[in-house]
């Protein structure tokens, strides 16, 4: 199926996310027994009741997207039998929802399944580096100063005190050491978050990838 789009800019995500939700978009045999949000990826466990009485459970996927100014956002409906590319589906839905027939949905479930595996292992990471931890990038070593959470990290970088933003990805691709020495006490990463780059606050430069 294709895209559909409201032709009204002032219709946002949200009201499209009701609409989707709502028991009138399916139609009376059909519930929607859970759903969840990631990103622009809705997710939902949909239960139809069959005419003879039985339920079938499925997991259904609507993309959402803002369409051009003229126009308000647009979703894309899918299902899990259709072979999906993204990954970021609750492993909860699976308890909910029995494996469907065909080698889409095994080879589907197995990908969502090691993408969650993933997460765990970047939020172990993450947990495990701290403020005034030195990690080596590229060429250079990194004082790791301010802690951003999943925007990542202010880190200084040791041969001139040039600051960075350095995204998450990067932090957890980059080698950890401790180093004995310890940056300064005084802290002069700016407080304001709008001032937070993925250049060098003084000369501009990139950061090495």
């Amino acid at each position: 199926m294709g895209w559909t789009y409201r032709c009204d800019p002032s219709v946002g995500r949200d009201e499209i996310v009701k609409q989707l939700i709502a028991p009138g978009y399916w139609g009376s045999s059909f519930t929607v027994m859970r759903h969840s949000l990631v990103g622009n990826n809705l997710w939902m466990v949909v239960e139809r009741v069959n005419p003879d009485g039985t339920t079938h459970r499925f997991i259904s996927l609507d993309l959402l997207a803002s369409g051009r100014p003229e126009m308000g956002w647009g979703y894309k409906d899918l299902c899990e039998s259709m072979g999906l590319f993204e990954v970021d589906c609750p492993l909860g839905f699976f308890d909910l929802v029995p494996e469907p027939p065909g080698e889409h949905a095994e080879a589907w479930r197995e990908r969502v399944r090691a993408y969650h595996r993933q997460q765990r292992v970047e939020r172990a990471q993450r947990r495990a580096l701290a403020v005034g931890d030195t990690i080596t990038h590229g060429d250079d070593d990194y004082w790791l100063r301010r802690d951003l959470g999943r925007k990542g990290w202010y880190v200084e970088r040791r041969r001139d005190g040039t600051f960075f933003r350095l995204p998450a990805r990067l932090a957890m691709g980059a080698i950890r050491r401790r180093i004995k020495d310890t940056p300064p006490a005084a802290d002069p990463v700016p407080e304001s978050p709008v001032m937070l780059t993925t250049t060098p606050l003084s000369q501009q430069s990139s950061l090495p990838l």
